[in-house]
């Protein structure tokens, strides 16, 4: 019993002695932003359809290079606006600084929810998302962020046999680090 003690006692303060370290070696970086910009879509092979988009997003940088992030995209409308189309991702990203801004890949997983406006009917799925951007920074809280993604397979429907089609987003937005 007095041994059980004596091995928790020193645990605990080999534990606290070791978090600060631990937290400041992370260095983990918390940031949050917005963008707006326009979407493509592929409906056949000639026909292309743009709308305006949207996205909101939080991440955190940790362990130099690596990061995650959570967004919600609002994709647009699209087949002469009666269907709608939004999706909220989770990615890993890679971040390479070069003086002063930051270049950054990404892929992950995005569920989507396609909407047909007239009837109320939606479908969902998950697929692929991936792509690239650049941070610029305007001061030490405050970035330009520009990016280009792609969300794969959007609107497939299992049930009917549809395929899905990629949708592209280009955006500009703000990024805030706190």
């Amino acid at each position: 019993m007095k041994n059980n003690v004596l091995t928790q006692a020193l645990l605990a303060i080999g534990i606290c002695l070791v978090l600060p370290g631990v937290s400041q070696a992370l260095e983990v970086d918390v940031y949050g932003g917005f963008g707006v910009g326009t979407t493509m879509q592929r409906n056949t092979s000639s026909d292309m359809t743009s709308d305006t988009a949207e996205k909101y997003y939080i991440g955190s940088r940790f362990l130099g290079p690596l990061g995650i992030e959570l967004s919600y995209h609002d994709l647009g409308r699209y087949n002469n606006a009666t269907e709608e189309v939004k999706g909220v991702s989770a990615v890993a990203l890679a971040n390479l600084d070069i003086r002063g801004m930051t270049l950054y890949a990404k892929g992950g997983v995005t569920r989507w929810s396609q909407t047909d406006l007239p009837t109320g009917t939606k479908i969902r799925g998950e697929d692929v998302t991936y792509g690239f951007g650049i941070n610029l920074p305007v001061d030490r809280h405050v970035l330009v962020r520009t990016e280009i993604e792609r969300f794969t397979n959007v609107g497939k429907n299992d049930t009917s046999g549809a395929p899905g089609t990629d949708i592209s987003m280009l955006s500009f937005g703000l990024n805030f680090t706190f």
